[in-house]
Order: C-alpha cells, then structure tokens, then sequence
C-alpha cells in the first residue's frame, strides 16, 4: 500500500458502497505482476486487502487480508483480529487467524525495544560465493548461494553427472533461478541432458523453480504423495505471470522413491535417494547421499550458519544418517554452509557449535 501511494498514477478510486450499515471505499492498484483491492472505512482505515497474482510454484493465488475491530492506543490503530485467507488450485483455501488479545502504550513499548546495536555480533557471510560453480569431487558440483544472497538465507543447487544425463538436486525459489541453473550445468557438462531433479519436499521455496524442469521434459525424484501435488502445480494457472509450462504445456514425469529408498547407478556415478520422513519439518523428506565421495545433500535439516544448530530437525537427520550407516565426510545444504569431515566428526558427538 505504501509502495503504491508513492505511485499515485498505479492506483485509482472505484467506488463507494455500504456494507451491513456501513460505508467501505475500494481502491484498486496494479504493479503490473500483481493486482490489488484495498477497502477503507469511513475513518480511511484499511480493513480489507486483496491481491491476486501469481506464486512461484502454485500458479495463480488470491489472497485476502481482514483487519477487524480496531483500537486506539494513542496515536497508534491497531486490529484486534487479522485474518489472511490464501485460495489457489493446488492446496483450494487455507486460513489463518490472528487474534491481539493484549495490547502496551508505545511509551512502553519504545522501552521494551530498545537494544544496544553494539552488543550484537555483525554477520559474517564471507565464505559465500555468488553463483559460482564449484567442484566438490569427481563429477559432483554445487551452485553456491545461486540468488547472491546477503541475508541470512541462501540456497544451494547440487549437482551430479553419469555417465549418459546429469542428475540436479533441489529448484528452490523460481523458474528464473532454475534458468540460471540449467544454463551453468550445460556449461560445465556440455552434451549431456539433465534426467532427473530431486526434489526433496514440497515447500514453496524449494520447488519455486520446478515447473521450467517439468517444461524441459525432466522427470522429478519424489515421493507418491508429493507426485499428487506436482500434478496440481503442473496444472496450475500461471495467468498473471505466464511461464514455459504454461505456454507448452506437457505431462508430468515422476520417478519414486519406494519403501524408503531409490538407487540410481553407472559406471560414472552412484546416488542412493533415501525418504527420511516424518520429519519435524515435513512428512516426508528426500536426501541424496554419493558413497563414491561420501558426500550428502539435503534440505532444512541443516541450516550451517544460517540457524541454530540445536533443534528436532538436524538432531533427526543425525540419527538418520547413523542409522543407515551412512559414511559421510560432506553434507552440502540446500541452505548454508558445506559442512567438512572435522565439522562432521563434532555434529555426531553432538559438540559442534554454530560458526559466529
């Protein structure tokens, strides 16, 4: 809204209409990816925000924000009840609700906010490339931080070449980054199709970019229940932001991974793709391991840097890699930092500390 109002030209009135006794004004504003409603009350106070556009991964999204039963404290408004009613053709309506059930004078609060800048530690990201390839061992590579991230999150693509196709694992965040993935494996592995993409779970800002996969004719790695909501993103309306898939379109490839475990096997290359799920993070979970080099990828167990160390999630993964006996010496993330076989032997003793 404040974007929008800095661009008055962007936005216009439509019109004034009354709603169980009372007056609602609609304003109408377009950022030319998204369009937007706005409703004001007769005090001009926003109580109903409207937005449809497209979502990486999930086609066209109407989402609603209600702002309900507003207060005064001082000079502050503030809802009582917010609710956000997301609605799309992959996962129908979803609804959250916010109830602010207690409310602090911004006197008090301007006190319990206060910090001294100087008692927190500056990020250290230094060991980030920006996009750049690099060779883990033979014929395993990853992107490093392919969206040039200077915040806390990056995301990391692996990728493996066999003897007849290269194998790519994780098409997080948009069909623009997976562009540039695709285009800087053809340029490390000239002449060798990408077969397969693994596709670890289902959350929106790991499979952002896997409709340009789907598009290319890449069968994807996954599980049978994720293979049901793939089949929902390939046939989703992509309307505001028109992509590959939905200008030609084509059928979804799937290859699953069954009773746990899926090996893929040359005289290039060995993956073994194992579901470790449940997990704390989803129900199920891909992770990809390379005996040959002792190296494993995976997604949200571990955040090395990014976030503590100490949680359900990587304490899972842990166990899980014991249990399969498997003989690690890298994990690559899909977000932050390679962990190395002296960083390993510290994480299985349960000593290793999150890097300052």
């Amino acid at each position: 809204l404040r974007t929008s109002l800095t661009n008055p030209v962007s936005i216009r009135f439509i019109k004034e209409e009354l709603s169980e006794g009372k007056k609602y004004y609609q304003v109408e504003g377009m950022d030319g990816r998204r369009y937007m409603r706005y409703w004001f009350d007769e005090d001009t106070l926003l109580t109903k925000l409207e937005i449809m556009g497209s979502l990486n991964g999930y086609g066209d999204v109407l989402r609603n924000y209600f702002f309900k039963d507003n207060k005064k404290i001082k000079n502050l408004v503030i809802p009582s009840e917010v609710s956000f009613t997301i609605t799309s053709s992959v996962f129908g309506e979803v609804i959250t609700n916010y109830t602010i059930t207690e409310t602090t004078e911004d006197k008090e609060a301007t006190g319990l906010l206060k910090v001294d800048l100087k008692d927190i530690a500056a990020s250290n990201y230094s060991y980030r490339r920006n996009a750049e390839v690099a060779t883990l061992a033979e014929n395993l590579y990853m992107i490093e931080n392919i969206t040039s991230s200077t915040d806390f999150v990056t995301y990391n693509v692996l990728f493996a070449e066999f003897e007849d196709y290269t194998l790519v694992c994780e098409a997080p965040v948009s069909n623009e980054v997976s562009q540039i993935v695709i285009e800087k494996i053809k340029e490390v592995i000239p002449g060798k199709d990408i077969r397969y993409l693994v596709q670890s779970h289902h959350h929106n800002d790991h499979i952002g970019g896997i409709r340009d996969y789907i598009a290319d004719g890449i069968t994807i790695v996954t599980t049978s229940t994720n293979e049901q909501l793939f089949k929902k993103i390939v046939e989703a309306p992509f309307n505001f932001t028109p992509d590959k898939l939905s200008i030609a379109p084509v059928k979804l490839k799937t290859k699953l991974v069954e009773n746990k475990k899926l090996l893929l096997k040359d005289k290039n290359q060995v993956a073994e793709i194992y579901d470790i799920g449940p997990t704390p993070h989803s129900n199920e979970m891909l992770i990809t391991y390379f005996p040959k080099q002792g190296i494993l990828y995976q997604s949200d167990m571990i955040h090395y840097g990014e976030w503590p160390l100490k949680n359900e999630a990587t304490s899972l993964l842990v166990k899980k890699i014991k249990e399969l006996n498997l003989n690690v010496n890298l994990i690559v993330g899909c977000h932050g930092k390679t962990i190395n076989k002296t960083e390993l032997d510290l994480l299985f003793s349960g000593n290793l500390v999150d890097p300052k």
